[in-house]
């Protein structure tokens, strides 16, 4: 995958850097969604769980004091690509282990933990415009596909529209939260197309 323009993430402070991941988190759950659905594995609502509580740490209604035991739920519904022959798999164990990284963040600030949730987003779209035969990984010119997708460049400027909205704000605030959930969830697509509705909107 090609390096993305910078997203200033070195800037955010440690509740923004919550909001981040969970806005990352919260537009990848659909892909979990139809993953759990169609494979009939996993439980979507461990993950909708982690995602209200990252939510309230980052508006500073809830403490990440309990959040091991959150990691230990999502480790027990984190999908093993190697037990499916469904692609679906990938980007549901994508969602995960954003999720992971975002309540690792909420208990210890962590700038690598926004810059991989911030690449593996990117990735996850890089990946399905493959899998689909949108981008031939082995053009020459696949890069700059890449680059130049209408997916991947709104995801790209998904995440660089929140950072900035993050960046206007030094403290959280109810109406703050409020809006960036709704701008993460995204009319329930994901960063790849996946509709809530698609995948059974649990």
């Amino acid at each position: 995958m090609p390096n993305a323009p910078r997203t200033p993430l070195d800037q955010l402070s440690h509740w923004q850097q919550i909001a981040f991941l969970a806005a990352l988190g919260e537009r990848s759950l659909p892909n979990y969604r139809l993953f759990s659905e169609l494979c009939d594995s996993g439980d979507p609502a461990v993950l909708r769980q982690n995602l209200n509580l990252l939510w309230d740490c980052a508006a500073g209604l809830q403490s990440a004091k309990n959040f091991e035991k959150q990691l230990d739920l999502l480790e027990d519904n984190t999908p093993d690509p190697t037990r499916f022959d469904s692609y679906g798999v990938r980007p549901g164990l994508d969602c995960c282990v954003l999720l992971n990284a975002a309540l690792s963040c909420a208990m210890k600030s962590n700038l690598d933990d926004c810059l991989s949730g911030s690449t593996l987003s990117l990735a996850t779209v890089a990946e399905f415009l493959e899998f689909s035969g949108e981008i031939d990984a082995n053009h020459p010119d696949a890069n700059t596909l890449l680059r130049e997708h209408p997916l991947y460049l709104q995801e790209l400027g998904f995440q660089q529209a929140l950072c900035q909205k993050l960046l206007t704000r030094s403290t959280p605030n109810k109406p703050l939260i409020q809006e960036l959930r709704k701008l993460a969830a995204n009319e329930g697509v994901s960063q790849i197309g996946i509709s809530a509705e698609a995948a059974g909107a649990r």
